[in-house]
């Protein structure tokens, strides 16, 4: 797990490996949090049978947000909250929300379009 981070008075970034397709390489996502937040309402809201089933997201409110071992506790709550996503709600992968969040169309034409460089 990449613990690496950039922070700043207005910008925490979180950079969280998730899980690639068939076990290939993980993929780095780097998001602040409030993007992890506004993709899980977004996802309730698309699919609401499957709300209950959503991991929830570690708190976005501690005294200390900036200390060290806060940060990377959050870090890994995203981490186990984009892993539960894939692997215990498998159908939301192709959602255009979890598309646009992970950057999966990109990174697939991408791939693409590597392969025909070769």
């Amino acid at each position: 797990v990449d613990r690496r981070f950039s922070t700043g008075p207005l910008r925490a970034a979180r950079r969280c490996d998730v899980p690639g397709p068939r076990r290939r390489r993980p993929w780095m996502v780097a998001r602040r949090f409030r993007e992890f937040s506004a993709v899980d309402a977004n996802l309730r809201a698309a699919f609401p049978d499957l709300a209950p089933h959503l991991p929830t997201l570690p708190s976005s409110w501690t005294l200390f947000a900036m200390a060290p071992e806060v940060v990377e506790q959050r870090q890994r709550g995203l981490e186990n909250y984009l892993r539960k996503v894939v692997a215990e709600t498998p159908q939301l992968l192709r959602s255009t929300q979890v598309d646009e969040f992970l950057c999966i169309s990109d990174r697939i034409k991408a791939m693409q379009d590597a392969g025909r460089a070769d």
